[in-house]
């Protein structure tokens, strides 16, 4: 496994799926007896769209700069500008990452930015069809 959370997350499997878990608090119950782990439950208005945001202060990065196998890093020393390197081997580059806007300082930047109000997303759902299909064909099998 590549890293130390694959392989836990891939023991956590092992030992659930011998269990009989039909629901997220049986879930939560299951994994949260291992000694290891801390279950914390998230509701859904946590999850916010910073998308909006990313997309209103910050430039897309260049085509071809950021791939799966690319190093990149952004420091708090210059927070727009992002350095990318292909291997470690090879020279970093960097590239400008935030929208500039006329006229508007760094002090206004801020301002407008620790005003920015983010939205929830909504959970995504199921489909119509597979709301009826979990309902005929698999919940006969739950046990209540």
């Amino acid at each position: 496994t590549k890293n130390a959370c694959d392989r836990t997350f891939n023991l956590l499997k092992k030992y659930f799926h011998k269990q009989q878990v039909w629901t997220f608090p049986q879930l939560c119950t299951v994994i949260g007896k291992q000694e290891d782990i801390t279950v914390v439950p998230v509701v859904a208005n946590k999850f916010k769209n910073y998308g909006e945001m990313l997309d209103e202060f910050y430039r897309q990065f260049e085509t071809g700069t950021v791939l799966v196998n690319h190093i990149f890093h952004v420091t708090s020393m210059d927070p727009g500008v992002m350095v990318t390197q292909e291997d470690p081997d090879k020279p970093e580059k960097t590239q400008r990452i935030i929208k500039e806007r006329r006229n508007e300082d760094a002090a206004a930047r801020k301002l407008r930015l620790n005003g920015f109000v983010l939205k929830e997303l909504s959970p995504p759902g199921l489909r119509e069809i597979k709301v009826v299909e979990l309902a005929t064909k698999w919940r006969p099998l739950v046990p209540p």
